[in-house]
């Protein structure tokens, strides 16, 4: 990972330096079918499907899904040089969408880049748009700085959106708070992933 550092560098500027998403945040995003098919097949590959994963993207036509699944498929293969360039074409096609800051937080901590992955999934937060997956990283990323308190306020917004994963989400919490972060060695995944981690079914 010598060079993700610098890729996520220029994907940071890519994105505006210190500032933030420029474009009007958006009030509702439309569950196109090139959407649809990209949350498939993510979906699948939280769960550990690779291979369904990849069946899935492969379906899918040029366009922003496309690279960004190809962005993904290009980081777990290691290579995030290409990744980072998928996503930074990703930003340049719709700034406005959430997923792209999503990925950049968790490829950044997944590189141990905490400094990163804050300023990615803050861009986010600042659309206004409201993404469970966003705010669950970043109440992990609270956590992990010892701001527990920030961390409760984001599981509050969460659960606004989604208030039928009370439950899970306490569980959630609790095991927050006894494991904040760790990303798995050599795939760049986290625990965004796994399966205690109850907003996963949101983007379907």
């Amino acid at each position: 990972e010598g060079g993700s550092g610098h890729d996520s560098a220029r994907f940071v500027q890519l994105l505006g330096g210190t500032g933030s998403p420029t474009p009007a945040p958006r009030a509702e995003r439309a569950l196109t079918a090139p959407r649809g098919a990209y949350w498939h097949g993510e979906q699948a590959w939280r769960r550990g499907d690779r291979a369904t994963a990849r069946t899935v993207w492969a379906t899918l036509p040029p366009g922003l899904w496309r690279h960004l699944a190809d962005a993904e498929l290009a980081w777990l293969a290691g290579d995030t040089q290409t990744a980072w360039q998928g996503l930074s074409t990703v930003a340049r096609l719709d700034p406005a969408e959430t997923q792209t800051y999503v990925v950049a937080g968790e490829w950044a901590m997944a590189a141990g880049d905490v400094g990163r992955a804050l300023r990615a999934w803050q861009w986010g937060q600042r659309l206004g748009l409201p993404d469970p997956w966003l705010l669950t990283g970043l109440a992990r990323l609270y956590v992990h700085l010892d701001q527990p308190g920030g961390a409760r306020e984001l599981c509050r917004q969460v659960l606004t959106i989604r208030p039928n994963h009370a439950a899970a989400f306490e569980t959630f919490w609790q095991e927050l708070l006894q494991a904040p972060w760790q990303p798995h060695k050599g795939t760049g995944e986290t625990p965004m992933g796994r399966s205690d981690t109850p907003m996963r079914s949101t983007k379907a």
